[in-house]
């Protein structure tokens, strides 16, 4: 794909806060998430981080951002609520007097600041795995050759790079296609979490391939593959609880969604039993999750700046497990580029511009002027790191040609390998021959030594036989 339309496409996703990818499953990994976390910490604590990132065994265990991020907003959102004004309870009139109103209020307050403590007891138990993580020396040792190297990190800056992980980019809805593969809808792009396709997975996919979409049943778009060996029972509790809960009224889905999260995660819990697994095995994957890492999505933001920031931590993933980009193919081109810095100055500079904007935009609002010149040096610099987001992007899919290119060359040198031990089986012919017919000049003389060895046994035998006739005879004279 040109430049031109890698731009095109680059720059329709940030406009639509979206990014269509080939795979469903995908999530940032930890050093993309560290990365994109570097756009809300100082520049110390900055260089820091891109230290660790740099030595790579250094780098703490972060695990799922999405889930970081919506716990911190949900603690957000209930805080809120919980500390909200109680005068503007009086202003409503759902109650008959004030001190039904207020006490309404005490109980909506009671529950807020309920569900608060709960949301931030998660975050505080994924914060004290974070912080306490063992990449983080705990000796005295340790912590001396941290400072020695520059990264060193106390319980603050520890603190301060969880909360900016809870603020990392991370898509606020995922809309998946019903098909296997990936969709055949124009430009997406590719995550390296969808080469890792079960085999079921992409014998399904070659038939589908050579059937016309046109033709196909619509039934066949809600059908769901079964993997093999999947228990019965525990598809039909599926199918059940999936039954029971879309009968549920709307106005209540909202809780209920939550009932199905946690029902489907003990459904997986017993499949992995009955898989002979640990429930906490992630090395078995549902038939959901397999469907999901080969299924195609589009991965919607709240804004461009988190859409932006997104494509960048699949960028610096992708290139994090490129062959190519790691071997010696391409060392030239990837000692000339550091992907870590490159990624962590655009993050630095996209928070920065949403913070710069949206302070602009507030002012504006609260004394009704609005900056139009400073408003378009900002959108010059916007510009800029598009541009910048978009030739990551077609660097990627460059080393993308480049992995498939090595793919077909190791094909080609082991067809070469066939042929060169052919000819090596081949050219010892002569010398099995020669082998041949030194092992029949062997086995000749080992024959005839056993015929000799038969004649002398049988000679000696008669000798010990007269021996024992002269015996005999000098016993009878006695």
């Amino acid at each position: 794909m040109s430049n031109s339309n890698i731009k095109h496409a680059v720059e329709q996703w940030l406009k639509d806060s979206y990014v269509p990818v080939t795979s469903a499953a995908y999530q940032l990994s930890d050093k993309a998430a560290l990365a994109l976390s570097s756009g809300y910490l100082d520049p110390h604590l900055r260089t820091v981080l891109y230290t660790r990132l740099q030595k790579g065994s250094t780098t703490p265990r972060v695990g799922d951002v999405e889930e970081l991020g919506k716990l911190a907003a949900s603690a957000s959102e209930w805080h809120s609520a919980a500390q909200e004004d109680p005068t503007s309870a009086l202003q409503k009139s759902r109650f008959i007097s004030d001190e039904s109103k207020l006490r309404a209020n005490d109980l909506r307050s009671a529950l807020a600041h309920r569900r608060y403590r709960k949301y931030m007891g998660t975050l505080g138990a994924k914060r004290r795995s974070f912080v306490s993580s063992s990449a983080f020396s705990k000796s005295w040792l340790g912590i001396r050759d941290e400072k020695r190297n520059g990264i060193f990190l106390n319980a603050k800056q520890r603190n301060d790079v969880f909360d900016a992980l809870c603020r990392v980019a991370a898509p606020t809805s995922i809309e998946c296609y019903p098909s296997l593969g990936q969709a055949k809808d124009g430009y997406r792009l590719r995550t390296f979490s969808s080469t890792d396709m079960p085999a079921w997975v992409l014998e399904s996919q070659q038939e589908a391939e050579l059937e016309d979409p046109a033709q196909l049943e619509p039934a066949t778009a809600d059908k769901k593959p079964t993997k093999q060996g999947d228990n019965p029972v525990v598809s039909g509790l599926k199918s059940t609880l999936d039954d029971a809960f879309a009968k549920v009224p709307s106005s209540i889905r909202g809780e209920s969604n939550t009932v199905v999260d946690l029902l489907n995660e003990a459904v997986s819990g017993i499949s992995r039993l009955i898989a002979g697994r640990a429930v906490g095995d992630d090395s078995w994957k549902s038939s959901r999750e397999q469907l999901r890492q080969v299924q195609a999505a589009d991965l919607h933001f709240v804004d461009s700046y988190d859409t932006a920031l997104y494509i960048l931590g699949i960028v610096l993933d992708r290139l994090d497990n490129s062959p190519a980009w790691n071997g010696d193919s391409l060392a030239a081109q990837a000692a000339s580029i550091d992907m870590n810095a490159e990624v962590m100055e655009i993050a630095t500079d996209i928070c920065e511009l949403r913070e710069v904007t949206m302070a602009l935009q507030k002012r504006s609002a609260t004394h009704g002027v609005t900056p139009q010149r400073r408003l378009r040096d900002l959108g010059v610099v916007w510009r800029e790191l598009v541009d910048r987001v978009v030739s990551l992007v077609a660097l990627a899919d460059a080393v993308d040609i480049v992995d498939s290119e090595l793919v077909r060359w190791s094909e080609h040198t082991t067809v070469d390998n066939l042929d060169e031990r052919i000819d090596n089986l081949v050219a010892r012919s002569g010398f099995r021959t020669t082998s041949i017919a030194h092992d029949h000049t062997v086995r000749e003389d080992i024959a005839e030594s056993g015929r000799i060895m038969a004649t002398a046994r049988s000679v000696i035998e008669q000798e010990i036989g007269v021996l024992g006739r002269g015996s005999q005879g000098l016993d009878s004279l006695e």
